[in-house]
């Protein structure tokens, strides 16, 4: 007899990946919104459309039990792309979940950016989005989760530090007051589910083992040492960066593609307290969660195996 239904969204993005996986080995039955010809590497029922079908949105919440909104923009070419996906996606979403799914258990995946919505587009979005939830959902069937920056198996974003730690001289920019939390996207995928299933409610904030955060140059240097090299660093400095942002962005704009470090990614990379309080994450995450060293190698091994690095 199959588990209860999940209606996902973001299924064959990094972390829906995973999420999917786990999911489907706890024995939920899920239903994935996807793109035309892409298909989420799990077993799953796969609607088509987007967030801003409505129609296959309503295919994709008949019978749900649970809803897990995990899609999301991280790059685009201005704040009117990342606020109709993060943020009039999530209100579309939510709207039909009232509609066609009113007592289903909503998850949203949202950002530990959305809490500095004023830093970037992006995070303005992802506040936006978690705005939206909170004012159409029942708060009795409500839980948001804001990760951290995630890294792991399978992950383009972060792969930049690792090979950025194989340079001679690694460019370091901020001023080394900077906190930043991560979290293995394994141990990310696990505190959702464990979170999701006895339907809490509420608001949780993710790290890993060092829910403080670490500087710039640890990650620098934890991402070379997973590779068996020592990192030595050439310190970039912060006009440097702000122009290359603003040279970064106006080629993305000419070449129609989002570019990899807009102005609004270099606000959130300098924005020196990414850090979490252990009193808003999940009961055992802070001593499950592996650390870095652990997490780093491990990612190492995989990006080699796959030939990314």
């Amino acid at each position: 007899m199959p588990g209860p239904t999940i209606a996902l969204t973001g299924a064959t993005g990094f972390l829906g990946t995973h999420l999917g996986t786990l999911l489907t080995e706890r024995g939920f039955h899920l239903k994935a919104l996807t793109r035309a010809g892409v298909y989420p590497p799990f077993r799953c029922e796969t609607v088509t459309g987007r967030l801003d079908d409505e129609a296959a949105l309503d295919r994709l919440l008949a019978d749900a039990d649970f809803v897990l909104h995990v899609a999301g923009l991280t790059k685009a070419l201005g704040a009117a792309e990342f606020h109709a996906v993060n943020g009039a996606g999530t209100a579309r979403l939510m709207r039909r979940v009232v509609a066609v799914a009113p007592d289903s258990h909503v998850t949203l995946v949202s950002s530990l950016a959305a809490r500095e919505p004023g830093l970037s587009a992006y995070a303005a979005s992802k506040a936006a989005g978690e705005e939206e939830a909170r004012r159409l959902i029942d708060p009795s069937r409500l839980l948001v989760i804001r990760p951290p920056a995630l890294y792991g198996p399978g992950d383009k974003q972060t792969l930049e530090l690792f090979k950025a730690a194989q340079l001679p001289l690694v460019p370091l920019p901020g001023t080394g007051r900077e906190r930043i939390a991560v979290l293995h996207v394994t141990d990310a995928a696990e505190a959702i589910a464990d979170l999701l299933q006895p339907r809490e409610t509420g608001a949780f904030t993710l790290a890993d083992s060092r829910p403080e955060g670490y500087t710039l140059a640890e990650l620098f240097r934890e991402a070379a040492r997973a590779q068996g090299r020592n990192a030595r660093f050439m310190k970039v400095p912060t006009p440097a960066l702000r122009l290359l942002g603003r040279v970064a962005e106006a080629s993305g704009h000419l070449l129609r593609r989002p570019p990899l470090l807009s102005q609004g990614k270099l606000a959130e990379m300098l924005h020196e307290d990414w850090s979490v309080d252990p009193a808003l994450m999940p009961n055992d995450l802070l001593r499950q969660a592996r650390g870095i060293r652990q997490g780093f190698t491990e990612t190492v091994t995989w990006y080699e195996q796959a030939g990314w690095l």
